[in-house]
């Protein structure tokens, strides 16, 4: 309850995030998880990536492929993660 708090006072938006998975057998399921983005932001930055991945280019920063300071993470997501 705490971090789902924290998430609300922190940022507009819902708390918990959830998202269509398949899992065993192809059998779908709602997974919820505590939301680490802001809300309403394009992902035009991670097309870029995922681009320039495609483009054969080497994306990598210090051994990861994940966006480098991605401005839609919020602090609490942030701490999360």
């Amino acid at each position: 309850m705490i971090i789902g708090l924290a998430i609300r006072l922190t940022s507009k938006g819902p708390a918990l995030f959830q998202q269509q998975r398949i899992g065993y057998r192809g059998q779908t399921f709602t997974m919820y998880k505590f939301r680490t983005m802001r809300t309403g932001v394009g992902d035009e930055t991670l097309r870029e990536l995922i681009a320039a991945e495609l483009r054969g280019e080497d994306t990598s920063v210090n051994g990861s492929y994940k966006l480098d300071g991605d401005s839609r993470v919020t602090s609490i997501g942030a701490f999360l993660r």
